[in-house]
């Protein structure tokens, strides 16, 4: 047919368009709820303590996780909430948040977070409604396929990404997905997320 175009290059097309018409329907997805251990950071802070984990320095692990947080803080200035789901003890997650010196996201990043040993898929269902959102807003991230599973068929409107085993491939991951595509970003689209995160202190 002496098309000039590869087959790849329709295909990136397509996702193009499709994402244009979510966007013009409304349907952009609109939070991203996180998993900490393995996903944020690397290591299970509980048992190794914040100072222990990888994250920055000289470690290709330590560095993509920086990386990682790196894309989910710029979602953030396309109006895109950031939330946490964890299993953890709360105090323990929050003080890594907070001192871990190589930490990009901190406290004031989140909108909110369900940090405890409760069932996930519940926990987020409660977050997403203290949020005043539906599920089909949400972007569920975690390292775990089992969480991700659970996840999936007990809210089947959250989309949940299929991470990589390979941490050093999750901002890649993020920076590919084109579901927060909007035809345009209004003011208050671009201070959603700082509005979020007022809203949780002042609810504090």
């Amino acid at each position: 047919a002496k098309v000039p175009y590869s087959n790849e290059v329709f295909k990136a097309a397509i996702g193009d368009v499709k994402s244009a018409l979510r966007g013009v329907r409304g349907d952009a997805r609109k939070v991203v709820v996180c998993d900490l251990d393995d996903t944020l950071w690397g290591g299970i802070v509980g048992d190794t303590g914040w100072e222990n984990l990888r994250l920055g320095g000289h470690d290709p692990v330590g560095e993509a996780l920086v990386d990682f947080q790196l894309e989910l803080k710029a979602l953030t200035l396309r109006g895109v909430i950031l939330a946490i789901v964890s299993k953890n003890t709360e105090s323990v997650a929050l003080e890594a948040i907070e001192k871990h010196p190589e930490m990009v996201l901190r406290k004031d990043d989140f909108a909110g977070w369900r940090i405890n040993w409760g069932d996930k898929a519940q926990n987020l269902a409660e977050l997403v409604d203290e949020l005043n959102l539906g599920t089909d807003a949400v972007v569920f991230i975690d390292d775990e396929p089992v969480q991700r599973g659970r996840v999936r068929y007990a809210l089947p409107g959250v989309l949940v990404v299929d991470m990589p085993r390979d941490p050093t491939a999750y901002a890649d991951v993020v920076s590919s997905l084109r579901c927060f595509d909007a035809p345009s970003l209004s003011p208050e689209d671009r201070t959603r997320a700082t509005m979020a995160v007022t809203e949780r202190k002042r609810d504090e």
